[in-house]
């Protein structure tokens, strides 16, 4: 298509196609400078978010772990871990098919001394 002519007034363009035609775009924008300030304020405000937002996630990352990782922690088997389970001896919950441990009750099972095997 062949554009006859372009008009920018105020916040409307209007472009005329062919002779018979006529669109119109209106487009709505409000103009904001930002200055190397803002970018440094931004930039200084964003890491610091990014800080906060690790240090919750690696907080909230310990505290419950899988079967798999108390094992590794622990150097137990399968078998014993269960043991530990049916007793009563490391409290768990099981959500789905996995179980999850708290970090803490096996930081207590390590101070208390009992004999893990």
């Amino acid at each position: 298509m062949k554009v006859n002519s372009f008009h920018v007034s105020q916040m409307a363009v209007s472009i005329r196609i062919d002779s018979a035609r006529l669109l119109k775009l209106y487009f709505i924008m409000e103009i904001e400078l930002i200055t190397k300030e803002d970018l440094r304020q931004l930039r200084v405000q964003l890491l610091e978010d990014i800080k906060q937002h690790f240090a919750s996630q690696s907080a909230q990352k310990t505290q419950w772990l899988k079967s798999a990782q108390v094992r590794a922690m622990l150097s137990i088997s399968p078998g014993t871990l269960q043991t530990l389970r049916v007793k009563g001896t490391l409290k768990h919950t099981k959500i789905g098919g996995s179980f999850y441990y708290s970090h803490e009750d096996i930081q207590t099972l390590l101070k208390s001394g009992h004999q893990l095997i």
